[in-house]
Formats: structure tokens, sequence, C-alpha cells
């Protein structure tokens, strides 16, 4: 069992990293993926980044996820359009006004951590819970949680997952208003 852990230890060294397609001017570009939700027709995106933990060591795994609105310079109207937004070099300029951010106030947008997963937790948002995918959150990044766990060979759950890493997110929603500011 030892030698299982140490492995899977290893093998989360060397996942690699992935980069989010955008970052505010001043951060350091390259760093664990920040989860960006967007909603349709919609001038604010809703950001979860990474927490690190006290004396920026590792992940905090209580409160894993820090978010913010963002204001967009206009809203999204399409995934296509935030698909092009992500290939272009310069589409954070255009499509984000970094200066304008907000706290998230409406209870659905926090998450809740629902079990310590490896190195990570994985977490649910509020507005998807029992609806939608959870997230594995890892020191690497953000992923979609794996539906199906198997446990190992012990009846043990296994000691660290790999999902499906994700940075973006597209919400249609009808008929509610979610507003970022009071």
């Amino acid at each position: 069992r030892r030698r299982r852990a140490e492995v899977v230890e290893r093998e989360a060294e060397l996942r690699p990293t992935l980069a989010s397609p955008w970052s505010a001017p001043g951060e350091a570009d390259g760093g664990p993926a920040d989860l960006f939700l967007f909603i349709k027709d919609y001038s604010w995106c809703l950001r979860y980044r990474i927490a690190r933990g006290p004396g920026d060591e590792g992940m905090d795994t209580e409160r894993p996820l820090d978010m913010e609105w963002v204001k967009l310079r206009r809203p999204i109207r399409s995934q296509r359009e935030l698909i092009a937004s992500t290939t272009s070099t310069r589409g954070h300029d255009r499509l984000f006004d970094w200066s304008i951010r907000e706290e998230p106030r409406h209870h659905g947008f926090f998450y809740q951590v629902t079990e310590a997963v490896g190195s990570g937790v994985e977490a649910v948002i509020n507005f998807l819970r029992g609806r939608g995918p959870s997230l594995l959150v890892q020191p690497s990044g953000i992923s979609l949680a794996l539906a199906n766990r198997q446990a190992d060979a012990d009846g043990d759950a296994p000691a660290e997952e790999s999902g499906t890493p994700v940075t973006h997110c597209w919400v249609e929603v009808g008929g509610l208003p979610f507003f970022p500011v009071p």
C-alpha cells in the first residue's frame, strides 16, 4: 500500500499542468489553470482560481478555490465566439476588463468540498449539486471528476484520480438573473 501511494505521488508530480487560456495583466502565465464560467449573453464571467495554502505551499484543501466575477468587455453570445477568443494571442485583452472585478455573493455560485482525493479535493458548485459534474481540484489544475469511482483491490477508494482537465465552461440559463453586485 505504501509503494502504491509513492507511485501515485510520483505520477501526480509528472502530470502536466494545463495552463489557463486567459490571465489577468501582471499574473504569470503557465500556472495551474483557472476555471472560467461563462453565461450566455451575460456581461460577467465567474473565475474559480486554485487557492494556495499557507506560505504559498500546496493547495488549501479546506477552501481550494478562490472566486471572483470578472467584467467582460461585451457579453459572449455563442460558444463559437468564446472559442475564437481562446485561439487569439490577445484574446484576454479583448474579452475581459480585468480592472473591474467583484466577489460573488449568490450562494449558488459557491461550492462545497465533498471529499479529499489524493493531493486534492472533489468539490461541487452549488447550482450543479445533484445535476451536474463535480470538480477535481488539484495543485496541478481543475478537472471534471470521474463519474464512476473504482475501488482498488483492498476495497479502498483510489488515492489519486485524474479527470478531464477543464479551463472554461459554457452555461445557458433561461429566466434567472445572475448579478455579481447587489
